[in-house]
């Protein structure tokens, strides 16, 4: 079990170092050692998530910061980030955001980042 929660860490920090590449499972599972399959079931089981919604949501909070942290133009940093357009950037902000606050009440807090 902790083997696992080691190689879902590493998984992790893969994702954020190359979510602008477009990372995928076959990729992923080369780095870990495992088959994608296993890598996808293990993954599932202990954050709770699939890989492919972790990865979506990752690229939706890197995107939002970079929003907020840079002058940079909104459609520039949706497509950096995978997104097709602007609008589609801000409608899965917006799909997040009323998820986040039909369950909790707020969003003030939603996007922090150490």
């Amino acid at each position: 079990m902790y083997e696992w929660i080691y190689a879902i860490q590493k998984m992790i920090d893969w994702i954020d170092d190359n979510a602008v590449n477009n990372p995928t499972l076959d990729e992923m599972s080369r780095v870990i050692g495992y088959s994608p399959y296993y890598c996808s079931m293990q993954f599932h089981r202990i954050a709770g998530m699939t890989l492919k919604s972790y990865i979506a949501k990752r690229r939706l909070c890197m995107a939002s910061l970079a929003v907020r942290d840079t002058d940079r133009g909104i459609t520039d940093i949706a497509l950096e980030y995978g997104f097709s357009s602007q609008s589609a950037l801000t409608r899965a902000f917006r799909k997040l955001t009323e998820a986040h606050r039909h369950l909790t009440g707020k969003t003030r807090f939603l996007f922090r980042y150490p």
